[in-house]
């Protein structure tokens, strides 16, 4: 009885202890440096982070995926910039 009254007790701290905040970079961090956005969308697709809930994973991945749009975008927009002239 003591075992198992250690062992829930044991589970118990285990289950209420957080895990430790990541620090999520911003729009603008992941548009300064593609390096840090290539590695976070691998996170994100296919690493740590792609098993996340729907909610979390929008708070972990959003900026990132903002990001990768908008340099997408201006990608675009300068190889095109021609037409517009």
């Amino acid at each position: 009885m003591k075992k198992f009254t250690a062992l829930a007790i044991v589970m118990a701290l285990a289950a209420c202890t957080k895990t430790t905040e990541v620090k999520v970079p911003t729009e603008a961090e992941f548009e300064a440096n593609p390096q840090l956005l290539a590695e976070w969308m691998s996170k994100c697709t296919q690493g740590e982070y792609s098993n996340l809930s729907v909610d979390e994973h929008g708070r972990m991945c959003g900026s990132a995926q903002a990001a990768s749009a908008a340099l997408s975008a201006k990608s675009l927009a300068k190889k095109h910039e021609k037409l517009f002239q």
